[in-house]
C-alpha cells in the first residue's frame, strides 16, 4: 500500500495540449507561416494575438572568409561539435528534475548517442543489486524513481588500445537525504547531475569528431538523496 501511495505521489498530473495548423514554406527558415482559419480564430479570441509572438526564427550559420583568406574548415567543424556538446550539457543540466528523472535521462541519452554511433547499455536496479552496488542503490532509496546505470562505449581505434574511462555522477535532484539541505542550497541541486551530462556530451563530441580513441563511459543516475559517487577521470 505504501509503495502504491508513493507511485501516486510521484505520478505526473494530467496535461492538455493544443495543435494549431500553420501554412509555411518549409524551405524558407524566415517564413513565420500563416495560421489556418480555426487557428486564427483561437489566436484572436483566446490569446489576444500572442500565439505567434514566441516564434523566433532560427538563424543559419556559415563560415565567412574573404577571397584572399584561407578558410579553416576543419577548425569550423571542430568548433561546431564543441558548441553542440556544451549546449547538450546545458540543456540536460537546466531541465527541471520533475521532468528529467533517471528514466527520462536514460531515454534522452539513448536518443542522442545511438544516432552518433555510440553504444548505450541501460542497466536497471536489478542489475545493480546483482553487482552489490549498495552505495549506488542507497542514493535513490528514498525516491519512487528507480536508479539507472548507463554504460557508453565508443570504438575509434583497435581493440588492443587501452580505453579512456569517464565516470559521471548523475543525481538528478539531491535533497540531502535524512539531512535535508537548506533552502538556498536546494535551488541549485538540479545541477547535481552535471557530471553525467558532461560525460554524455563529451562522448557525443568524440564520436562526432571521429577521434581515434576508444572510450568507456559510466554514468550513475539516481534521484533525491545524498550524493555518494564523485566524477573521476582516468586514462
Amino acid at each position: 500500500m505504501l509503495q502504491l501511495q508513493q507511485m501516486d505521489m510521484c505520478a505526473d498530473p494530467p496535461s492538455r495540449g493544443l495543435v494549431v495548423g500553420v501554412f509555411a514554406d518549409e524551405t524558407d527558415r524566415n517564413d513565420a507561416g500563416v495560421l489556418t482559419a480555426a487557428g486564427w480564430r483561437y489566436n484572436v479570441q483566446k490569446t489576444a494575438g500572442r500565439l505567434l509572438e514566441n516564434r523566433i526564427p532560427v538563424p543559419s550559420l556559415d563560415l565567412y572568409a574573404r577571397k584572399d583568406e584561407v578558410c579553416d574548415l576543419e577548425g569550423w567543424r571542430i568548433g561546431l561539435q564543441k558548441a553542440a556538446a556544451q549546449n547538450l550539457t546545458r540543456q540536460l543540466q537546466e531541465m527541471p528534475s520533475n521532468l528529467l528523472t533517471p528514466t527520462a535521462f536514460a531515454q534522452n541519452v539513448v536518443e542522442v548517442l545511438c544516432k552518433s554511433g555510440v553504444n548505450v547499455e541501460v542497466k536497471v536496479e536489478g542489475w545493480a543489486e546483482s553487482q552489490s552496488m549498495h552505495a549506488f542503490l542507497a542514493v535513490g532509496k528514498a525516491s519512487c524513481e528507480p536508479p539507472i546505470f548507463l554504460e557508453l562505449s565508443y570504438y575509434g581505434t583497435c581493440a588492443e588500445e587501452r580505453p579512456i574511462v569517464l565516470v559521471g555522477q548523475g543525481v538528478t535532484y539531491d535533497a540531502g537525504g535524512l539531512c535535508l539541505k537548506e533552502k538556498h542550497e536546494l535551488f541549485h541541486m538540479r545541477g547535481d547531475m552535471t557530471g553525467a551530462a558532461v560525460v554524455v556530451a563529451c562522448c557525443r563530441a568524440v564520436a562526432g569528431l571521429r577521434l581515434p580513441v576508444s572510450t568507456q563511459d559510466r554514468n550513475d543516475i539516481s534521484l533525491n538523496n545524498n550524493a555518494v559517487l564523485r566524477s573521476t577521470f582516468a586514462a
